[in-house]
């Protein structure tokens, strides 16, 4: 019931979205429609939504009733989820988290979860529906913000966390453009907003590892001048870390080595002498917004640069799975040839499924990680995503572990066991689904071979 209501006031948010922002009756019916759908069932989809157009007509959100009352609604969803960012692992539950502390303009814990939402990696359709509502409440409420902020006083106080946050923004944007169907999109910009992952020390001293560190990349060519040079200037570092230098500029020239972070396909390592007169060294690790960015940066970087080497740099997972009380590994499923678990990658906190199979034939692993190798190429929202390999030789004989896309709505065979059958529509839902993906598969020449309900996988979304 609910969702039919919110899709009405999907459209008519459209319509206000383009009317460039203009239409304020679409906007009102808006509102209306998503108030109704709230209402029926308070959940995370329509109370998100509505608090956005609650935002664009109220100038002080925490001082509407309404509004107030569909923040504390959303935060207690939230806790439901998890007792913090960290334990929340859903993309839309991040999302969600990211948009309510963005529209309460507490930029801090917007950036916490943006970084988050990043390491989750999500389809970069997930991150354009996000943007998308930011984008519309930046543009909307533009003229009321810069009321908010005219004193001088207010502007500091509020500059260096809202500096981070638009640069989440140009991130998650800059995410979108290399995946757009425009060629000037995906050409690689001038200044490229990039994460460095590196370890720092407190102002204390004390150590602090995998710090992720927002900066901006620029490539120098064609100078007449001056050497070649790769530039990157951090933004903004948290306020714990000693800043140290912003700026680090490194010649083209003394670059020795491009390394794929096989493990993550948005990320680098870039090695080079910082100084070529003492061969100090520069050991950074970069993450692009998105696979083609890092793509479009190896092409430049070859163009230039012939003796660059890029290679595949390969990772163990840090995997803990999950347990029962009695200290067991959680089975979600059994196959012909072994079982698949539930695991938690512990850098990332992202959530994988872990099929292990017993390494007791070593030409049938060969050739299975091979075929995994190929599988972890394709990329489609209907096909389970393959991320990798590992081996545990700690037990006998030692079990081979395919790291795969946790989904977490089960089977369609557990649901029509739970829920029976179906009615027409869910059918046509997932044929339609079912049929992408399978034409995705044929169109990189591979073939299924096993189509059944017990490998038909629905994600809580459906």
């Amino acid at each position: 019931m609910w969702e039919s209501i919110c899709l009405c006031g999907r459209i008519y948010k459209d319509k206000y979205t383009e009317s460039n922002c203009q239409d304020k009756d679409s906007l009102e019916k808006a509102i209306e429609y998503y108030r109704r759908g709230f209402a029926a069932d308070p959940n995370i989809y329509a109370g998100i939504n509505l608090l956005f157009l609650l935002a664009i007509t109220t100038d002080d959100l925490i001082k509407n009733n309404e509004a107030y009352k569909i923040i504390i609604i959303l935060n207690a969803l939230l806790g439901k989820k998890g007792r913090s960012l960290k334990d929340l692992n859903d993309y839309w539950d991040v999302a969600t988290y990211f948009e309510l502390h963005a529209v309460l303009h507490y930029w801090s814990k917007a950036c916490q979860a943006a970084l988050h939402m990043y390491l989750l990696n999500p389809p970069i359709w997930y991150l354009k529906s996000t943007i998308n509502n930011l984008k519309i409440l930046h543009q909307a409420t533009r003229l009321r913000d810069q009321k908010r902020l005219s004193s001088r006083e207010q502007s500091k106080i509020t500059t260096a966390d809202e500096h981070r946050y638009s640069f989440w923004i140009d991130f998650f944007s800059d995410a979108i453009n290399s995946n757009s169907t425009s060629s000037e999109e995906r050409e690689l910009p001038a200044q490229v907003p990039i994460l460095i992952c590196d370890n720092y020390e407190k102002t204390d001293g004390a150590p602090v590892n995998n710090i992720y560190v927002e900066a901006h990349l620029q490539l120098n060519f064609h100078t007449d001048c001056e050497p070649e040079t790769l530039v990157i200037r951090i933004i903004e570092q948290q306020e714990q870390i000693c800043k140290g230098n912003l700026v680090k500029t490194i010649e083209m020239n003394s670059i020795r080595s491009i390394i794929n972070v096989k493990r993550d396909n948005r990320s680098i390592f870039l090695y080079a002498y910082e100084n070529s007169e003492t061969f100090s060294a520069v050991e950074l690790q970069i993450y692009f917004a998105s696979a083609e960015r890092r793509t479009a940066f190896n092409e430049k970087m070859s163009k230039y640069r012939v003796e660059t080497i890029v290679e595949e740099a390969k990772f163990e997972f840090d995997l803990e799975f999950d347990r029962d009380q009695n200290g067991q590994r959680i089975a979600l499923g059994q196959g012909t040839y072994g079982k698949v678990y539930r695991a938690q990658d512990r850098i990332t906190w992202k959530k994988f499924a872990v099929k292990e199979i017993p390494m007791r034939n070593p030409s049938y692993t060969e050739v299975l990680e091979n075929e995994i190798k190929i599988l972890s190429t394709l990329n489609h929202k209907n096909i389970v995503s393959y991320y990798g390999t590992a081996v545990d030789s700690n037990k006998k004989p030692p079990i081979f572990q395919v790291i795969m896309e946790y989904v977490d709505g089960g089977s369609l065979s557990q649901l029509l066991a739970n829920f029976g059958k179906f009615p027409e529509q869910s059918i046509r839902k997932y044929t339609r689904q079912l049929l992408e993906g399978l034409q995705y598969l044929h169109e990189n020449h591979i073939l299924h071979r096993d189509i059944k309900s017990a490998n038909i996988l629905i994600n809580s979304r459906g």
